[in-house]
Parts: C-alpha cells; structure tokens; sequence
C-alpha cells in the first residue's frame, strides 16, 4: 500500500524563450524534491531546467491532492 507523506504540489505556468511549460513541484514519499515540466505539445521535458532557471512565471498556484503523482499524471494524459 503506498502511503502519502505530503499532498502539496506547486502549479506554475512558466515562459521560457516564447513557449509555455507547465511545471509541478512536490515532496515525495522520501522526501526528495521531483520536480515535472510539460513542454507545449504535452511532452514530459522534465530534464530542461533551464526552463525553471530561466523562465518567467506567468501563475503559480498552491493545490493539496490525495496523491501528488497520480494528479501530475492525470494534467500530462489530459492534455492530449
């Protein structure tokens, strides 16, 4: 059974050189940062950190989810 340390996962909408990414950040179970970036085609780009370096944030919101990665999922298979 996996247990769920923290629900709070960070929503921001960034722009990086004229495209728009979203980004999700939150703890996980070991209590690591993971971090998810989708490019504008929905593609998981979560390697380019240039883009959370870089790039100028457009919104940010706070959310609380039952399960972190299940609603990180979710955002990249309903984009398509």
């Amino acid at each position: 059974m996996k247990t769920i340390v923290n629900t709070k996962v960070i929503e921001k909408a960034i722009s990086y050189n004229g495209d728009s990414y979203m980004v999700w950040e939150y703890t996980n179970d070991n209590k690591n940062k993971e971090i998810a970036i989708m490019d504008p085609t929905g593609y998981d780009v979560s390697l380019m950190t240039e883009v959370i370096e870089d790039g100028k944030v457009k919104s940010e919101v706070h959310l609380h989810c039952p399960d972190p990665e299940e609603y990180i999922h979710q955002q990249f298979i309903n984009f398509k």
